[in-house]
């Protein structure tokens, strides 16, 4: 596993790139946390010979004042830099992201060419109670949201979200409205019913309106919103290897034909 370290950083947040063959997988962590999110998942699949990049976003493994200066179009330059660079090493490239950087796969999947998509709560609209609370108080929005409890020392990133980068959120989601119709690739959605931050109507709402064929929704009934790290993650690895494996299976018989 190779990390690019930055002594800047929260310890533990750098970006994660391993080398592999022509089979790519990018995955895109969410709003105030880091690439640490996906550990359990890249350490299975790096078994599997595939190329691995989880790159760091902007604004984030720093400090949640840096989260104020960035705009949602920074975050989508990040990925569609990481993806053209992962182009030149592999012919087949799954997104695999959570939280915001769900949503961020799907408008970068609305205008450049992946194999398919991997979807850990994706918004599309805010939980109305953060709204709620937001608006009369003003303040930071509490993180990380994990329902189970041993879990919660585990996550490497921000313990509150800045209402101004809340704000490039909400642009965000205006954004890729208009982007949900463009999809066409095969995508795996994962949502819990009692995420708090993301709501589960949005996620419904992505998932009727994708032009996809090949499509499936998995509702979670006991976690929150940092689904790789909460009480289903064992599901969620099993079902996220499965669906990975049989992408890039049917793309390798396609291409022998």
């Amino acid at each position: 596993m190779k990390l690019r370290i930055n002594n800047k950083l929260i310890p533990g947040s750098n970006s994660i790139f391993i080398d592999g063959d022509k089979n790519g997988i990018l995955f895109l962590h969410g709003i105030a946390s880091s690439p640490q999110e996906f550990k359990q998942i890249i350490q299975s699949f790096e078994a599997k010979g595939f190329y691995l990049s989880a790159p760091l976003m902007k604004g984030h493994g720093t400090n949640p004042e840096d989260l104020n200066s960035t705009t949602w179009q920074e975050w989508s330059s990040n990925i569609k830099t990481e993806l053209f660079e992962l182009r030149k090493k592999c012919e087949r490239i799954i997104i695999v992201g959570q939280s915001s950087g769900a949503s961020l796969a799907l408008h970068i999947a609305a205008h450049y060419q992946v194999e398919a998509l991997i979807l850990f709560a994706p918004g599309l609209s805010l939980s109305q109670k953060k709204i709620f609370r937001l608006l009369k108080t003003r303040s930071l929005l509490k993180y990380p949201l994990i329902k189970d409890p041993s879990m919660i020392h585990n996550f490497i990133g921000y313990d509150k979200i800045p209402a101004k980068a809340i704000g490039q959120l909400k642009k965000l989601f205006n954004h890729l409205k208009d982007d949900l119709v463009d999809i066409h690739c095969p995508v795996l959605l994962f949502h819990a019913f009692e995420d708090d931050f993301f709501d589960y109507l949005g996620a419904q709402y992505i998932y009727n309106s994708i032009s996809s064929k090949s499509k499936q929704f998995l509702t979670l009934n006991n976690s929150n919103h940092i689904l790789s790290m909460d009480s289903e993650r064992e599901t969620i690895l099993k079902e996220t290897r499965r669906f990975v494996d049989k992408i890039f299976n049917e793309a390798t018989a396609r291409k022998g034909a």
